[in-house]
């Protein structure tokens, strides 16, 4: 294989880590945080190999020369933190160091610099040591976007179903620096088939919080509701040369961190190897443009469910403020984001040059616009009339940017005259309520695809 190691000669990836796994299995997988780390700080920070056959190790440097080694991966398992050229880079900048002091319980550094990467496998510790490195590497890379490798075993997660039914996924960060606009790899495990490569690709476009996943129905067997994690949300891109298999691009794909892994979930990905798996694929597919139009609105606001309404004079009533104000409004509101991000697909909120809808989405070529509408038995008529003419204005508006748009009506309970429905059907709009989600939305979302 192409990056074989000669008796004697220097180390590289794909060799230390064969070495590493043949002594280590736990410390394998804590030398490769260690070492995806600093790879996704490249330009700022440099791996350097050791070499001979007593010097199975990376080490990772701030600069040209040895004056800046910071930490040392051994393939025996154990990381090796050099102290006195941390504190002299570091400055002012002590506290990392005595985190990581911290987390580790308190070394004596002058005697203990030498600790089991297996450690990294505690959130505690893998913290420590990314806030340490963040604060020897230079500005330069933080703003850029990264790329990284999501792995999914078939045994726990339907991903391949997941990718071709979801239009947006949520996945678990395992604590690594992901930001909106990152690009990924989806890569599905052998489990207990006979395949594994990429199946997808994805941009995040949620940044990373503390979420529950227990509602995903792909989970094989799902997390408990209580089961909170750090994770993102991801948008996937098939291009038509997906997927892709190990068996059939083994050039391609053995380089990826992720193929060589024995444990993990989130890989990094240089920008060569991004670069070569995209190029296999077909390349990255653009979007037709809309005329005359850019990103529908921006990221979902959630109403205030807890807004109290005041008390005014008849003449100063403004009817849309107050119903917006409402709390069945804000409930039913939200209650729809809720069902709609629960199934993969992501909620919208208005941007300033947009008409001014409650929420909508996007589903392949279509874009879907709800006005939402609280109602009780003395004001139903009214409230459905004005939601009606607002759903039908803000579609003509959208149509006029070159957009396929339908018309969601969305009321707070099913109403009780039923010529409302009849009458929705007729002009294109689709009268919906909470209960009627699941066969309503999703229906008209499957057959617009």
């Amino acid at each position: 294989m192409p990056d074989e190691r000669r008796p004697r000669g220097p180390w590289n990836e794909q060799a230390f880590f064969s070495e590493a796994e043949s002594r280590s299995a736990a410390g394998a997988v804590g030398l490769r945080l260690l070492f995806d780390e600093a790879i996704s700080r490249a330009g700022d920070l440099d791996i350097v190999w050791g070499k001979g056959d007593v010097e199975p190790r990376f080490i990772i440097r701030q600069g040209g020369s040895s004056a800046g080694d910071l930490v040392s991966g051994w393939a025996s398992g154990h990381v090796q933190v050099y102290v006195a050229i941390l504190r002299n880079i570091l400055g002012e900048e002590q506290r990392v160091l005595h985190e990581l002091a911290t987390a580790l319980g308190h070394p004596d550094w002058a005697r203990e610099p030498i600790f089991d990467a297996g450690l990294f496998e505690q959130a505690e510790v893998a913290a420590a040591m990314r806030n340490l490195l963040a604060s020897t590497a230079g500005p330069g890379r933080s703003s850029s976007n990264r790329c990284w490798a999501l792995f999914a075993s078939p045994d726990t997660y339907r991903v391949e179903d997941a990718v071709r039914e979801r239009e947006i996924d949520t996945w678990t960060t395992a604590g690594r620096p992901m930001t909106v606009g990152d690009r990924v790899l989806v890569w599905r495990g052998k489990g207990r088939g006979d395949r594994r490569g990429i199946v997808a690709f994805g941009e995040i476009v949620e940044g990373p919080r503390g979420m529950p996943d227990h509602e995903n129905p792909y989970w094989v067997t799902p997390p408990g509701p209580g089961d909170v994690e750090e994770r993102v949300r991801v948008r996937y891109v098939t291009p038509p040369g997906l997927p892709l298999w190990f068996d059939e691009h083994e050039d391609v794909l053995s380089g990826l961190s992720v193929a060589r892994a024995r444990g993990g979930t989130v890989f990094n990905v240089t920008p060569e190897q991004w670069e070569a798996v995209v190029a296999a694929a077909g390349g990255w597919p653009q979007q037709a443009p809309r005329p005359g139009s850019a990103q529908l609105g921006s990221a979902y606001r959630p109403a205030d469910e807890a807004k109290a309404l005041t008390s005014r004079a008849p003449a100063e009533v403004d009817f849309e403020k107050v119903e917006r104000g409402s709390h069945g409004h804000a409930k039913t509101q939200n209650a729809l984001a809720d069902f709609l991000r629960k199934h993969g697909i992501e909620p919208r909120s208005p941007c300033l040059d947009e008409p001014e809808y409650d929420l909508a989405w996007e589903m392949g070529t279509t874009t879907f616009v709800a006005e939402v509408k609280s109602i009780t038995e003395a004001n139903e008529e009214r409230q459905l009339r004005l939601g009606l003419g607002q759903v039908l204005r803000y579609s003509h508006l959208l149509r006029a940017g070159g957009r396929t748009v339908a018309p969601i009506l969305v009321a707070e309970r099913e109403p009780q005259d039923p010529s409302w429905a009849e009458m929705c059907q007729a002009l294109g709009v689709r009268l919906v309520w909470p209960e009627a989600f699941a066969n309503a939305i999703l229906e008209w979302n499957v057959t617009s695809r």
